[in-house]
C-alpha cells in the first residue's frame, strides 16, 4: 500500500499546481494516505486496487485534495489552488466547503460501480 500512497501523493501534488510549504506538503501526504485507505476499504468484494490502479490513484488523489483543502481552510491557512482546469479560491468557508464536497463527489464518481454503498438502503415497512 505504501507504493500506492506514494503515487497518490505525487499525483495530488501534480494536480495541485501551486507551491506547497513543507508543512502543507506533509499534510497533503497524510490526507492522500487517508484517502487511499478510505477508498481501498470501500472497494466492493472482488475488486483489487491493482486491477484499477490508475483509476484508483486518480480518485484517491482527488479525494486527498478534497480533504486537504477542507482541513487547510478550517485552519485559516488556505488561499486557493488549481487542479487541472478547476480553480479553487478561498472566498469563504461555505464556498471552500462546497468545492471540497465537489472534489469528493468527483473522486467517488471516478470509482462508480466499484465502491460498496456502505450498507445504506431504503426498506419498506408493512404496517
Amino acid at each position: 500500500m505504501e507504493e500506492i500512497i506514494s503515487e497518490v501523493f505525487e499525483t495530488a501534488k501534480m494536480m495541485f499546481q501551486g507551491h506547497l510549504s513543507s508543512d502543507a506538503e506533509e499534510l497533503l501526504r497524510e490526507m492522500c494516505a487517508g484517502a487511499a485507505q478510505e477508498l481501498a476499504a470501500r472497494l466492493k468484494k472482488g475488486v483489487s486496487i491493482e486491477e484499477i490502479r490508475a483509476q484508483f490513484i486518480r480518485a484517491a488523489a482527488t479525494l486527498g485534495l478534497s480533504n486537504h483543502i477542507r482541513l487547510h481552510n478550517s485552519s485559516g491557512d488556505f488561499s486557493g489552488f488549481s487542479a487541472g482546469s478547476l480553480r479553487v479560491d478561498a472566498r469563504g468557508a461555505r464556498e471552500v466547503d462546497a468545492s471540497a464536497n465537489s472534489l469528493r463527489r468527483q473522486a467517488e464518481l471516478m470509482l462508480m460501480g466499484l465502491l460498496s454503498d456502505g450498507g445504506f438502503a431504503f426498506q419498506a415497512v408493512k404496517g
